[in-house]
């Protein structure tokens, strides 16, 4: 009988911590979808903390960020989506087109 190998440690604390952060940003989806931007930041900061690489998190921030005006905020969380995604992330496309109709504040 053949043993498979077996995931490291590392690989296993990687899915679950994706797999919690995955929660919290349909926690966070749930919350502004109910108009509740600071519930759904709060659960975006949880996600964070179990997943920091996850760019759908960021874009998510950024978007609730340009919403209450925190423009600054929003560009930054944005463009680290956009950075983390890479050019073949699938959202790519559409986190760009958000960022474009973002207005800069005035200096």
């Amino acid at each position: 009988m053949k043993m498979e190998k077996m995931d490291g440690p590392e690989n296993f604390l990687q899915r679950s911590n994706r797999k919690v952060s995955e929660a919290f940003l349909q926690q966070a989806r749930a919350r502004w979808e109910l108009d509740d931007p600071d519930g759904a930041l709060n659960e975006l900061r949880l996600a964070i903390t179990c997943d920091p690489g996850h760019p759908e998190i960021f874009a998510l921030r950024g978007m609730i960020l340009a919403r209450k005006g925190m423009t600054h905020a929003a560009r930054r969380n944005i463009h680290h989506a956009l950075k983390l995604g890479g050019s073949g992330w699938a959202y790519a496309g559409l986190v760009g087109e958000c960022l474009k109709r973002i207005v800069a504040p005035a200096a």
